[in-house]
C-alpha cells in the first residue's frame, strides 16, 4: 500500500483550518466509569472546552452525581455535546450570556431564572441547527418551505412536538409563524429543533411529489358539484298552489 512521505502530511495538515488543526492535537475528553458530581463536571468540562461557565449552588441545586457503566471519550463537539446533555437530564439548561467571550450559565428550568432559557435563545440558520444536531441549547429558526405552506407545515409539527405553559421552559417545540405563507419559527433546544427541520423536509419533499389534479379537471368537478346542488335546491322549493290547480 502507497504511502504520503511526512513532508506531504505535514502540507495536507498545513492546509486545514486553524480550529480543525487545534481540535486534531487536543487529547479526548475522558468522563470515567462510576460516580460523577456535577460540581466536579461542570468545570472539568468547561476548562476543556475553553469556556467560563457560571454555575452556582442554587441553580445546581439537588442535581446529584451521574453514574456511568463505562467510560465515555469524546473530542470537544461531543464534549459540548454531553455536557449539555447530562446537564439537561437533571432538568439544568446552559444558557449563552455572551458567546462571543465563551461566557455560559447554568439555569435551573424550574427555578427562579427559568424564563432566561428562552430570552437568551441563540438565532440560528437552520444549516447552523443542523451541524450540531446533538446540542441541547435553546435556540430559534426560521425556515422556509417549497411545497407546503405555513399552516400545513404547523400541523405537519404539531402532533409530534408541541409545548404549552404547563410545560418547563425548553421541553418541547414552539412553533410560530412570520406572517409569511412560506416560512415557520421553530424554537426549543437544538437537538430538537434539527430532528423537527429534517420531518419538515421530508414533508415538504412528499408534498411536492404528491400527484396535483389538473386545473380544468378541477374546474370540471365544481361545475358538476354545483349543478348537483343547484338541482337539489329545486327539487326542494314548495310548489306554487295556482299552478297546481292548473
Amino acid at each position: 500500500m502507497p504511502r504520503l512521505h511526512p513532508s506531504a502530511l505535514a502540507a495536507c495538515f498545513a492546509l486545514l483550518p486553524l480550529a480543525a488543526q487545534e481540535a486534531a492535537k487536543m487529547p479526548p475528553f475522558v468522563l470515567t466509569a462510576g460516580p460523577t458530581t456535577f460540581d466536579e463536571l461542570v468545570p472539568r468540562a468547561a476548562a476543556y472546552l475553553g469556556w467560563n461557565v457560571v454555575a452556582t449552588d442554587q441553580e445546581l441545586g439537588k442535581a446529584g452525581t451521574v453514574t456511568l457503566q463505562q467510560p465515555i471519550r469524546v473530542d470537544a463537539a461531543g464534549c459540548a455535546d454531553l455536557l449539555t446533555t447530562l446537564l439537561w437530564s437533571r432538568g439544568l439548561a446552559l444558557t449563552p450570556l455572551d458567546v462571543g467571550k465563551h461566557l455560559y450559565e447554568v439555569v435551573a428550568a424550574e427555578g427562579p431564572k427559568a424564563t432566561t432559557i428562552m430570552s437568551r435563545s441563540l438565532h440560528l440558520t437552520p444549516e447552523e441547527v443542523l451541524a450540531k444536531p446533538n446540542l441541547r441549547l435553546f435556540v430559534t429558526t426560521i425556515v422556509r418551505v417549497q411545497h407546503l405552506n405555513a399552516v400545513g407545515a404547523n400541523n405537519a409539527l404539531r402532533p409530534f412536538y408541541s409545548y404549552n405553559g404547563n410545560n418547563r421552559p425548553g421541553t418541547g417545540l414552539i412553533l410560530g409563524s412570520t406572517g409569511s405563507n412560506s416560512s415557520v419559527i421553530l424554537a426549543g433546544m437544538q437537538n430538537e429543533v434539527a430532528n423537527a427541520l429534517l420531518l419538515l423536509a421530508k414533508a415538504d419533499q412528499h408534498a411536492e411529489k404528491e400527484p396535483q389534479p389538473e386545473l380544468a379537471e378541477r374546474l370540471q368537478r365544481l361545475e358538476a358539484k354545483v349543478a348537483r346542488l343547484e338541482a337539489a335546491a329545486k327539487k326542494d322549493e314548495p310548489q306554487d298552489p295556482a299552478a297546481t290547480r292548473k
